[in-house]
């Protein structure tokens, strides 16, 4: 099986090249990231999520938001933030 890491971390590039180059996919991200716990690779992944958040939200909402989000996930609960 070939290794898929070159493949990733190019994608991960490309990610960061397009959140870079879109201020409120930069803005976005820059929360996120600033959510204690929440590291490059899972901001990528809940970068999606977040976009259908009030814009007012700040980091701790954010943070509670997306674990709100996880919990549900796990727990295979549907609910409407």
């Amino acid at each position: 099986m070939p290794d898929s890491t070159p493949r990733i971390e190019h994608l991960r590039q490309q990610i960061h090249v397009l959140i870079d180059t879109d201020e409120s996919l930069e803005d976005i991200f820059d929360l996120l990231i600033s959510v204690t716990g929440i590291a490059d690779v899972s901001t990528i992944q809940f970068l999606g999520e977040p976009l259908v958040l009030p814009k007012e939200m700040q980091a701790k909402q954010w943070g509670t938001a997306e674990s709100v989000v996880m919990i549900a996930f796990r727990a295979d609960l549907q609910i409407a933030l």
